[in-house]
């Protein structure tokens, strides 16, 4: 799974570095779907930034998921979204409060 972790952290500046890399074409210092890695670094050319961490060498980090995060899953899923397995898995075990299970009543109707 690639990490959806801010990689500024990871990133410093360009200068007096060389050798094959990849070119995004925006500032984004966010890993994901965009970001495939096929040589040593990635080089953000909107401000001539690399990043040499492997994205999948990052590790993701489980934080408590917001209720209003869960509630748009909830509407998602009620309107026919396309829910990922790990989306379903958040509606179907999160720690359900108060609000969210009046939610989850309403939208069973």
């Amino acid at each position: 799974m690639t990490s959806i972790y801010n990689t500024k952290m990871f990133s410093c500046e360009f200068e007096k570095h060389n050798g094959l890399h990849d070119r995004k074409s925006s500032m984004s210092y966010t890993f994901g779907p965009h970001t495939q890695r096929t040589h040593s670094y990635i080089y953000y050319e909107g401000d001539g930034r690399i990043v040499k961490q492997d994205p999948q060498k990052i590790p993701i980090k489980r934080t408590p998921i917001p209720a209003w995060a869960v509630a748009t899953l909830m509407f998602n899923k009620k309107n026919g979204y396309f829910l990922t397995e790990y989306e379903e898995e958040i509606i179907n075990n999160h720690p359900q409060s108060e609000g969210l299970q009046w939610l989850q009543r309403y939208l069973e109707k």
